[in-house]
């Protein structure tokens, strides 16, 4: 009886009237909606990560705890990282990418070397999962029309930019220790970079090639103690053979300069080289005059948290998510969506560096800074 009276007494209101409660309803009901609306919880998005877990090398947990890291810094985001271990069998690591695609994860963050990654690279054909590949380096995924993006240089950009670095230098008779265990990487590297490098006729190049995995010092030590000018250490995978490298050449060749690539930037590896540490130069991805105070000061609120330096991943590993934030921010939440904003933006900000993508997916334009090393252990 109740609502018919309220609906007798609707229906002979003034016309006027009735379309001032009219509105006045169709008001309450659209502040209410936006309210749920607000109030509504926005649905997180799964990002899986990759990392090492092998006594093959001194790694150590920075993969891990840059997510937990961002996570920290960023309460509010709608990332959930999920965490998939490698060992350094490429079988294995495949296994990684096809657990994630079985699980429907639509984003995956990879810090396998080349020489477990190129064995998943068809697994990214599709536009089932979108990898943001922060390690691998080789020339098998450049110029790919594929779901794969890359926030570093491949590896022919890299070596002609430390070719070039060492060219200039006084030092003419340069000795190369090349880890054979990750070939896919080193092998193409050592050919774009001695290829660069022996365009200065009045240079040299010794090469020593073995796995930094399983060796004896006492087998290459010959080569070691001839006459050379400069070290360039050809590894990748933050292998604490490299530190133990560099502190033996510095013990027979103690006023020699030692070059490391951008994959050698580890602290486990900074505690091995000792005191050759200031005769070494590490190259790094990052601009000095535009990133190194936000670079600086991420490390220092690491270690703060964690109490350890962290290797270069942590930081590749926080600029794949910052990007993979911006494209679900503004709705991409889905691989191809996800991809078609990254590739049409141009030059992409983060807080700790740009990122600029071709057509490929490949990053375009990064500089390599020759850093000594004292500038960069803290």
């Amino acid at each position: 009886m109740r609502s018919t009276v309220c609906l007798g007494f609707y229906l002979m209101m003034p016309m006027k009237s009735t379309w001032v409660w009219a509105g006045f309803a169709a008001a309450i009901i659209l502040m209410v909606t936006v309210g749920i609306l607000q109030v509504k919880p926005q649905k997180t998005v799964l990002v899986g990560f990759d990392a090492p877990l092998s006594a093959r090398a001194a790694f150590d947990p920075s993969e891990q705890d840059a997510t937990v890291f961002y996570l920290e810094q960023n309460p509010n985001s709608r990332l959930k990282p999920q965490g998939f271990f490698y060992e350094f069998d490429s079988e294995q690591a495949r296994g990684l990418y096809v657990e994630a695609q079985s699980q429907s994860i639509p984003f995956f963050i990879t810090t396998q070397p080349s020489s477990l990654a190129v064995d998943g690279i068809e697994l990214f054909n599709s536009d089932a999962t979108l990898m943001i590949n922060t390690s691998s380096t080789t020339l098998a995924m450049s110029n790919r029309d594929d779901f794969i993006l890359r926030i570093i240089p491949d590896l022919g950009a890299e070596q002609t930019a430390i070719a070039d670095h060492l060219k200039e230098q006084p030092e003419r008779r340069l000795l190369v220790l090349q880890d054979s265990q990750n070939a896919t990487y080193t092998d193409p590297a050592f050919e774009v970079f001695a290829t660069e490098f022996l365009k200065d006729d009045r240079k040299t190049i010794t090469r020593e090639r073995f796995s930094f995995v399983n060796f004896s010092t006492a087998d290459h030590i010959q080569a070691i103690s001839e006459p050379h000018d400069a070290l360039y250490i050809l590894a990748g995978d933050f292998q604490a053979a490299i530190g133990v490298l560099a502190q033996l050449f510095h013990r027979i060749n103690p006023d020699a300069p030692i070059y490391l690539t951008p994959w050698a930037s580890s602290g486990a590896i900074f505690d091995r080289i000792g005191p050759a540490k200031d005769k070494v130069t590490v190259f790094t991805h990052h601009r000095p005059e535009q990133t190194r105070p936000a670079v600086d000061a991420f490390y220092s609120r690491f270690i703060d948290r964690f109490g350890y330096q962290p290797n270069g991943m942590a930081v590749k590993i926080t600029i794949a998510l910052e990007l993979l934030e911006q494209a679900v921010a503004r709705g991409h939440t889905t691989p191809a969506a996800a991809k078609r904003y990254m590739l049409n933006q141009g030059t992409l900000q983060t807080s700790l560096g740009s990122v600029t993508f071709n057509a490929y997916g490949d990053n375009q334009g990064a500089e390599f800074i020759p850093v000594p090393l004292p500038r960069i252990i803290r």
